[in-house]
Protein backbone atom coordinates (compact mmCIF):
# COMPACT_ATOMS: atom_id res chain seq x y z
CA UNK A 1 0.00 0.00 0.00
CA UNK A 2 2.88 2.28 0.63
CA UNK A 3 4.10 2.21 -2.98
CA UNK A 4 0.12 2.13 -4.31
CA UNK A 5 -0.33 5.62 -2.83
CA UNK A 6 3.06 7.16 -2.61
CA UNK A 7 2.92 6.70 -6.41
CA UNK A 8 0.26 9.04 -7.60
CA UNK A 9 1.03 11.94 -4.80
CA UNK A 10 4.43 12.11 -6.42
CA UNK A 11 2.61 12.15 -10.02
CA UNK A 12 0.50 14.61 -8.94
CA UNK A 13 3.47 16.73 -6.99
CA UNK A 14 5.38 16.46 -10.74
CA UNK A 15 2.40 17.83 -12.83
CA UNK A 16 3.20 21.10 -13.92
CA UNK A 17 2.13 24.08 -12.34
CA UNK A 18 2.35 26.95 -14.77
CA UNK A 19 -0.93 28.58 -16.54
CA UNK A 20 -2.92 26.22 -13.69
CA UNK A 21 -5.74 27.51 -12.18
CA UNK A 22 -4.81 28.21 -7.75
CA UNK A 23 -7.80 25.88 -6.77
CA UNK A 24 -7.27 23.41 -8.65
CA UNK A 25 -3.35 23.66 -7.65
CA UNK A 26 -4.70 23.32 -4.03
CA UNK A 27 -6.63 20.54 -4.48
CA UNK A 28 -3.68 19.04 -5.91
CA UNK A 29 -1.62 19.51 -3.04
CA UNK A 30 -3.96 18.52 -0.54
CA UNK A 31 -4.89 15.23 -2.61
CA UNK A 32 -1.56 14.60 -2.70
CA UNK A 33 -0.73 15.16 1.22
CA UNK A 34 -3.62 13.13 2.09
CA UNK A 35 -2.47 9.95 -0.13
CA UNK A 36 0.56 10.42 1.64
CA UNK A 37 -0.71 10.62 4.83
CA UNK A 38 -2.54 6.97 4.00
CA UNK A 39 0.78 5.91 3.15
CA UNK A 40 2.19 6.38 6.72
CA UNK A 41 -1.21 5.18 8.22
CA UNK A 42 -1.22 2.07 6.40
CA UNK A 43 2.92 1.32 7.20
CA UNK A 44 2.48 2.12 10.48
CA UNK A 45 -0.59 -0.06 11.08
CA UNK A 46 1.42 -2.63 9.01
CA UNK A 47 4.36 -2.46 11.49
CA UNK A 48 2.16 -2.74 14.47
CA UNK A 49 0.74 -5.74 13.33
CA UNK A 50 4.17 -7.34 12.27
CA UNK A 51 5.11 -6.37 16.01
CA UNK A 52 2.50 -7.89 17.27
CA UNK A 53 3.23 -11.43 15.51
CA UNK A 54 6.35 -11.53 16.20
CA UNK A 55 5.55 -11.69 20.23
CA UNK A 56 3.31 -14.80 19.38
CA UNK A 57 4.45 -17.45 22.03
CA UNK A 58 3.26 -21.20 23.02
CA UNK A 59 5.23 -22.93 25.54
CA UNK A 60 3.98 -26.05 27.06
CA UNK A 61 4.27 -26.31 30.44
CA UNK A 62 4.62 -29.37 32.73
CA UNK A 63 4.21 -29.45 36.64
CA UNK A 64 4.42 -32.73 39.34
CA UNK A 65 1.60 -33.80 41.02
CA UNK A 66 0.90 -34.10 44.68
CA UNK A 67 -1.16 -36.51 47.30
CA UNK A 68 -1.60 -33.74 49.92
CA UNK A 69 -2.75 -35.01 53.35
CA UNK A 70 -2.72 -33.90 57.19
CA UNK A 71 -2.50 -35.92 60.31
CA UNK A 72 -3.65 -35.02 63.72
CA UNK A 73 -2.42 -36.80 66.80
CA UNK A 74 -2.53 -36.26 70.89
CA UNK A 75 0.65 -36.65 72.84
CA UNK A 76 0.75 -37.04 76.69
CA UNK A 77 3.93 -35.73 78.47
CA UNK A 78 5.20 -34.78 82.42
CA UNK A 79 2.90 -31.27 81.71
CA UNK A 80 0.04 -33.10 80.42
CA UNK A 81 -1.44 -34.05 77.14
CA UNK A 82 -1.13 -31.71 73.91
CA UNK A 83 -2.67 -32.53 70.29
CA UNK A 84 -0.83 -31.87 67.39
CA UNK A 85 -1.35 -31.82 63.72
CA UNK A 86 0.97 -31.79 60.49
CA UNK A 87 0.21 -31.60 56.73
CA UNK A 88 2.08 -33.19 54.04
CA UNK A 89 2.33 -33.37 50.38
CA UNK A 90 3.76 -36.28 48.51
CA UNK A 91 5.00 -36.21 44.97
CA UNK A 92 2.80 -38.86 43.07
CA UNK A 93 4.97 -39.56 40.52
CA UNK A 94 2.65 -38.14 37.80
CA UNK A 95 2.87 -34.59 35.93
CA UNK A 96 -0.02 -32.47 34.22
CA UNK A 97 1.28 -30.83 31.29
CA UNK A 98 -0.76 -28.01 29.52
CA UNK A 99 0.42 -25.85 26.60
CA UNK A 100 0.23 -22.33 27.58
CA UNK A 101 -0.59 -19.57 23.96
CA UNK A 102 -0.85 -16.01 23.58
CA UNK A 103 -2.26 -16.05 20.08
CA UNK A 104 -6.27 -15.33 21.35
CA UNK A 105 -5.05 -11.98 22.59
CA UNK A 106 -2.31 -11.21 19.16
CA UNK A 107 -5.11 -11.91 17.29
CA UNK A 108 -7.66 -9.92 19.16
CA UNK A 109 -5.01 -6.99 19.41
CA UNK A 110 -4.51 -7.38 15.20
CA UNK A 111 -8.20 -7.07 15.20
CA UNK A 112 -8.73 -4.04 17.02
CA UNK A 113 -5.49 -2.34 15.03
CA UNK A 114 -6.96 -3.38 11.83
CA UNK A 115 -10.25 -1.68 12.82
CA UNK A 116 -8.73 1.50 13.92
CA UNK A 117 -6.66 2.12 10.82
CA UNK A 118 -9.59 3.28 9.17
CA UNK A 119 -10.05 6.45 12.17
CA UNK A 120 -6.51 7.87 11.46
CA UNK A 121 -6.88 8.29 8.09
CA UNK A 122 -8.01 11.56 7.11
Amino acid sequence: MDQTNNTPARQIDDLPILGVDEDLLGWGASLSSTLRTMSITAQAATGQMSQLDAQRSMSQISSPNYYYGSSAGMRAGYWGAAGYAQNYAVPTGTATTYTDSNNATINQLVMQTKEQEHQYRP
